[in-house]
């Protein structure tokens, strides 16, 4: 699991390292943004693993949390990176892009043998 940013992200060699198989994995439509520079990062499936435990100042921390709470942010935040990476990417292209060769690309009227 990643130290502090908005991911949770348990990889694939940790899944294995717990004794988890992969057959546990959910299906997910969860794609990351900025994990990988410039491109889009699939997940591999979901995982519901229903106590965290760490050490503390004063001992054991437990952690629960409101599954179907957590899955309504992750889908609305996913949605949210989606469309703004989209923006992202108009931009860069209408930054790039010439006009002009759209306009070359087409033929006068008076050339049209309609």
């Amino acid at each position: 699991m990643d130290g502090g940013s908005g991911l949770n992200i348990l990889y694939a060699e940790t899944l294995k390292g717990m004794g988890i198989p992969m057959s546990k994995l959910s299906e997910s439509n969860m794609s990351f943004h900025g994990v990988i520079l410039g491109k889009k990062a699939k997940s591999l499936g979901q995982i519901t693993l229903d106590v965290l435990k760490m050490p503390g100042p004063r001992g054991v921390i437990t952690v629960t949390g409101n599954w179907q709470k957590a899955e309504e942010c992750l889908q609305k935040g996913s949605k949210i990176a989606d469309e703004h990476m989209a923006a992202v990417e108009m931009q860069e292209y209408q930054k790039n892009a010439d006009p002009s060769a759209l306009l070359r690309a087409k033929k006068p009227a008076s050339e049209s043998a309609f």
